[in-house]
């Protein structure tokens, strides 16, 4: 469970560097001199590791949020949060006072509450110099304001309290060691809702403050770490200094972090313009200096790069940071990353810094779909490694993000941590990006990255699947409804079973493609544009097939004889693939549609197998007046009534033992064009002529009425003598006329 929604921010426009830039990696260049990377995890492995550590962060937090859900603290909106907090490192003790200034948002506000865990002492609570009441039990603060406050109208307060924070599971802000000798490391980690156990705030995410100040007073031999630009270090002569961050972007209150210890210091710059440049600050224990210079160097330009592909940094006016500390992964802290001490993995830092455009700019909007957290930054590593090492690499680095469980990735059980923070929600989120990519093509897919990011109804904000779904589509121009609900939605992957044959049409090829798709979990039937690649003795062509039935064949033509045939060469599908002999296919999926009243005539094709063939309807019917032909497999006649029809025809061939194949297919039958019946001759009468006219086309090789149903007197749907017979017995006996 990572980040949420944060940091108003002007955008600036792409520049064309990101075109050219872009453009290199497309064509497959390599960036990199370098070896391909070595990883001490394998990055699959690392995103449990990320995942396992925050599902446990969320498991505790159970507590916390069943409090949450019985308060209503939508009744004021929180502004401001100024932390000054001196901390007693040998008792383990934090001495605080928070300040919190907010409006209400109702007619009549004279109380808040504030959540804030019960071990923690709060010792007063002051408006200015006026002391306030309240209570403090089951984990919150109620507060009674010194008077009613209108709609609108804000206030300030400060909240004076002390304490060690509680210490079960998974601290919030813990109290731990590093070095030898040994040296104290003081570190914050407030996702989702663990802020609480060490200051008073409302701790939902739903409220960000517009601005935060976190001044902290620490033994003068220690060094803090945190959010924003740091204002002030200040020595205050008695063996402890204070130091004054001020974070002037919007914050939710679980990315407030501080991370104090004896860091050693040191700094590279990311320039986003000629003029100007935005410090990248790096806070590493001592003992890890070496390592983190010769790994964290990678940094400025990651930025760079993700500056360029979706848009600039959202805190370009303060910092990106990362400090070490001692938990077991990492978390996107805003502007200052907490990670694991020893752990220098390219892809866990440039995922964290990914977070800070999804995730910390912009926020999934429930735990249902913490894919746009967590599979966009997983994405960024690939991404990362494409600008890096070249398209190849890309696709080599995706292979290892293969994801090869059920369940859906948008979360179905959000009270399960296990499911929020499993590879669904990093690695297969992560190839859904990599797959959309080649269904919009890239340019309408990165278009989309840069228009998601900059839209302003998600700016510093929440968004949906939905809402993610509806900008590729806008910018795409495609409806992608499809690939949402059976990527998002849907379990596991399809299994693509494949034969093909070809044959000599004299100069040129014609090649059959049969694909079954065998998966027996649900989705039955993935809808996907597919990659044929064929290869000839004159090179390889690409065709795409658009495959969105369970059996399906396709027909390609070549001018070279083909040898081999690969299903998603590239692998831009996350899938199974075999291949079996080529049977017996019918590969007629579509009918033409037939007028009523006039002739109607189609043949069905199957291929494989050993002629000669032998066709038949197995269930349903056919339109009246129309058969099939079980020798030539033509359907024909002149069909009366209206409608569609749907049947299934079977096909058999010669072989020992026999080989077989249904198909079931739709022959709709629509209105035809009005004519006067019996006028076989198309002169505007009913005379001798019509009946001369049929004569001679059933026994003389005559043109044939057109449409023939004209020559249908009694309209039992055939032409022959008997039509002969009742147009005379009109004509001349006063018989009825013409149906």
């Amino acid at each position: 469970m990572y980040k949420k929604s944060f940091i108003l921010v002007l955008f600036i426009l792409l520049s064309i560097s990101f075109n050219l830039s872009f453009a290199q990696q497309k064509a497959g260049e390599k960036l990199s001199t370098q070896p391909e990377p070595v990883f001490s995890i394998p990055p699959s492995e690392g995103h449990k590791i990320l995942g396992q550590g925050k599902a446990k962060a969320l498991a505790i937090a159970r507590e916390a949020y069943a409090a949450k859900a019985l308060v209503g603290q939508g009744d004021f909106d929180a502004l401001y949060y100024g932390l000054d907090l001196n901390i007693d490192v040998n008792a383990q003790i934090i001495y605080g006072a928070v300040k919190m200034q907010a409006k209400s948002k109702v007619l009549s506000l004279n109380t808040v509450a504030l959540d804030f865990y019960d071990n923690m002492v709060v010792d007063s609570i002051k408006m200015g110099t006026t002391n306030l009441s309240f209570t403090h039990s089951s984990n919150l603060v109620n507060v009674t304001l010194d008077r009613t406050y209108a709609l609108d109208e804000s206030f300030l307060f400060t909240v004076y309290y002390h304490g060690h924070p509680v210490e079960s599971g998974f601290q919030a802000f813990d109290f731990s060691y590093h070095g030898n000798p040994s040296v104290p490391i003081i570190s914050s980690l407030s996702e989702p809702y663990f802020a609480r156990t060490w200051w008073p705030c409302k701790d939902h995410p739903s409220d960000k403050a517009d601005s935060a100040d976190i001044n902290v007073t620490i033994p003068a031999n220690l060094i803090v770490a945190s959010n924003g630009l740091l204002r002030s270090v200040t020595d205050n002569g008695n063996g402890t200094k204070t130091y004054k961050w001020h974070e002037s972007y919007p914050i939710v209150t679980y990315l407030i972090s501080v991370a104090i210890t004896n860091y050693t210091i040191f700094s590279d710059y990311y320039h986003y313009s000629p003029t100007d440049s935005m410090e990248v600050r790096y806070f590493v224990y001592p003992e890890w200096y070496s390592q983190a210079v010769a790994s964290y160097g990678v940094t400025p330009g990651a930025i760079d790069f993700f500056a360029n592909t979706f848009g600039e940094y959202p805190f370009i006016q303060e910092k990106y940071g990362m400090a070490h500390f001692p938990w077991g992964g990492a978390m996107e802290h805003q502007t200052c990353t907490s990670i694991l001490y020893n752990w220098y993995d390219t892809y866990v830092i440039v995922h964290e810094l990914g977070h800070q455009w999804w995730g910390d700019y912009i926020t999934c909007g429930d735990w249902h779909n913490i894919w746009l957290n967590e599979g966009f930054a997983t994405y960024c590593e690939a991404l990362y490694y494409e600008h890096i090492y070249g398209t190849s690499y890309y696709h080599t680095y995706m292979g290892y993000l293969d994801y090869a469980g059920g369940g859906t990735i948008w979360v179905q059980d959000t009270t399960n941590v296990n499911q929020i923070f499993s590879s669904l929600q990093y690695d297969k989120a992560g190839w859904v990006l990599h797959m959309l990519r080649h269904v919009v093509g890239d340019s309408a897919f990165f278009r989309s990255l840069r228009a998601y990011y900059s839209d302003p109804r998600f700016a510093n904000g929440t968004a949906l699947t939905a809402d993610f779904e509806g900008v590729c589509e806008a910018e795409s121009g495609m409806d992608l409804n499809w690939f949402f609900q059976e990527w998002i939605y849907g379990t596991y992957r399809p299994n693509y079973q494949i034969s093909w044959i070809y044959e000599n049409l004299g100069g040129s090829y014609r090649v059959y493609l049969h694909l079954n798709q065998v998966q027996t979990t649900q989705p039955q039937v993935f809808t996907m544009p597919i990659d044929v690649t064929i290869s000839t003795l004159q090179g390889n062509t690409t065709f795409v097939a658009f495959n969105n039935q369970r059996s399906q064949d396709f027909q390609f033509d070549l001018p070279s004889q083909p040898t081999a045939l690969t299903l998603d060469k590239d692998k831009w599908i996350l899938k199974y693939t075999s291949t079996v002999a080529y049977g017996l296919n019918i590969i007629t999926a579509i009918l033409k549609d037939g007028l009523s009243n006039y002739s109607y005539n189609d043949t069905l094709i199957a291929k494989g197998g050993t002629p000669p063939y032998l066709w038949k309807v197995w269930s349903g019917t056919l339109p009246s007046n129309l058969t099939l032909d079980s020798l030539t497999g033509i359907i024909s006649g002149v069909p009366v009534d209206t409608g569609t029809s749907t049947f299934t025809v079977l096909v058999k061939d010669s072989s020992l033992p026999q080989k077989s194949d249904t198909q079931v297919l739709n022959l709709k039958v629509n209105p035809g064009a009005t004519f006067l019946r019996g006028d076989a001759n198309s002169d505007g009468n009913l005379t001798v002529a019509d009946v001369v006219y049929i004569i001679s086309y059933l026994y003389k090789e005559g043109p044939a009425p057109s449409p023939l149903g004209k020559a249908d007197t009694n309209c039992d749907g055939n032409v022959d003598v008997a039509d002969i017979i009742y147009l005379i017995n009109y004509l001349f006996k006063g018989g009825p006329l013409p149906c």
